[in-house]
């Protein structure tokens, strides 16, 4: 009991502090996409209030503390401070918890070349899609460049893999077959809705997102996107916070299916089938 307690404690400190690593990220992100939007350099310049452009001190800046205590309101004008700042440091705390989970313990199981490329890659991949979700959160566009890494991320990714002999052939076919299976269901609701349905950042982004984690999660993360994503907007509508035919992001919640299904899709798809032939 005293060992197990002991764990807990422990895994409990290590979670506390790559959330608030992530944290800490994610408030530089969310700069460098914030500016970048708005045609500023962000390698030059402090941060300024947005109503009243007051020079952010640093103890204005402590991410997560400062908007929690100063209660998400300007120091010196009193105005709202725009959550996404607040927002984007906890996605970017949750993107760390969840590559330590998908990648990054087996740096301590297993500190070998074959872990230090995967726990590379999860990394890039978390924060390419943390930037994806931000600006589609603030602009509903899909920055092409972001997809384009992730196109380039995937396959590098199955590359490795095969040269390295931890998958085969059959593997990578069934990979690329999975994205170009999405790019078809989505090219599909885009023409018959003419975009309204589906926009075309997703279209471009959903097939990345299959030919990253292949058959049979690319199914499994589609499957979490749509439910998320109708589960949001149900509660959006309910809690009249959008409209009915109001276009709502689907890229956080395409970005959220495939690195939940990242996380628990090979549990999920067994369990399904174990129920299913039960049955």
């Amino acid at each position: 009991m005293m060992a197990m307690s002991s764990e807990l404690i422990w895994s409990s400190f290590i979670m506390f502090w790559l959330f608030y690593i992530g944290a800490i990220l994610g408030s530089f992100i969310h700069v460098v996409v914030s500016r970048t939007l708005a045609g500023r350099s962000w390698t030059t310049g402090r941060s300024k209030c947005d109503r009243c452009h007051y020079q952010l001190s640093w103890y204005d800046n402590i991410p997560l503390l400062s908007f929690i205590f100063l209660g998400g309101k300007c120091r010196k004008c009193r105005k709202p401070i725009a959550s996404m700042h607040f927002w984007a440091e906890v996605l970017s705390g949750l993107v760390m918890i969840w590559w330590w989970l998908a990648a990054g313990q087996e740096l301590t199981a297993h500190l070998d070349i074959s872990s230090l490329v995967k726990a590379g890659v999860y990394a890039s991949f978390g924060w390419v899609g943390l930037v994806i979700v931000l600006v589609d959160l603030k602009k509903m566009i899909v920055p092409d460049r972001a997809t384009l890494a992730i196109f380039v991320l995937a396959g590098l990714w199955l590359l490795w893999r095969f040269l390295t002999s931890q998958i085969g052939f059959d593997t990578v076919v069934t990979a690329i077959a999975s994205g170009l299976v999405t790019l078809a269901v989505f090219g599909a609701i885009v023409g018959l809705t003419k975009g309204r349905g589906m926009g075309w950042g997703d279209l471009k982004l959903a097939p990345a997102l299959a030919l990253f984690v292949g058959w049979p999660l690319a199914f499994i993360g589609l499957l979490f996107a749509v439910w998320s994503g109708a589960l949001v907007g149900v509660v959006l509508l309910l809690s009249g916070r959008a409209r009915r035919g109001q276009p709502i992001p689907f890229a956080p919640f395409l970005i959220f299916g495939y690195d939940l299904a990242l996380l628990v899709g090979h549990q999920a798809w067994q369990w399904y089938w174990t129920w299913a032939l039960g049955a």
